[in-house]
């Protein structure tokens, strides 16, 4: 009996799986560059701070206003790729992570307490005040790496540039107090 029934299960198994055929087959591709340069924002490091300037919750007084733009640059030097000077376009990918509100590309307010904002967040534009919405890399321009002006120099550069600002989300009036939040971002050459 205990054959019998070993070989009803296996079979039964077998059948459960050849009834589940595939359908077709997602292929992913991508490459990993060899490009690397020196970043700087705002003229210091890769990793940076940019304080925006206190505004009045006046100026966020209906659902969508903003106020308070302020410029977030990027100088690449150094760039390289193999033997060569980097070319081509390059912009910064900025990655949804845990402060992005998903459905809107913004920033959350990450301050907490007392003292912290209401209803506001934080919204990042291209240079042409053309919004990025954050985890989506189709919203993001960017710049153009250009080659040292001397003989043989296997090195480029590019400078581009972006705004941060304040967005009033939601109907309710906002809430006086601090704002904070963080984005992480990697350059994407093209």
């Amino acid at each position: 009996m205990k054959k019998f029934v070993s070989a009803a299960v296996i079979g039964g198994l077998l059948f459960a799986a050849s009834a589940h055929a595939s359908d077709g087959t997602i292929t992913f591709t991508g490459s990993v560059t060899a490009n690397s340069c020196t970043i700087k924002i705002n003229g210091g490091s890769a990793t940076a701070t940019v304080a925006l300037p206190a505004v009045s919750s006046s100026q966020l007084d209906a659902a969508g206003k903003t106020a308070g733009s302020t410029k977030i640059t990027f100088d690449l030097a150094d760039c390289v790729s193999g033997d060569a000077a980097a070319t081509g376009a390059v912009k910064a990918f900025f990655e949804a992570g845990a402060n992005v509100d998903v459905a809107s590309g913004r920033l959350n307010n990450t301050a907490s307490g007392t003292g912290a904002a209401k209803n506001v967040q934080l919204e990042l534009v291209n240079s042409d005040d053309s919004v990025i919405k954050v985890g989506d890399v189709s919203s993001i321009k960017g710049g153009t790496l250009t080659a040292g002006a001397a003989p043989n120099d296997k090195k480029s550069s590019a400078q581009f540039a972006y705004a941060v600002r304040y967005f009033k989300s939601g109907a309710d009036a906002v809430g006086a107090g601090t704002v904070s939040s963080s984005v992480t971002y990697s350059v994407v050459y093209q």
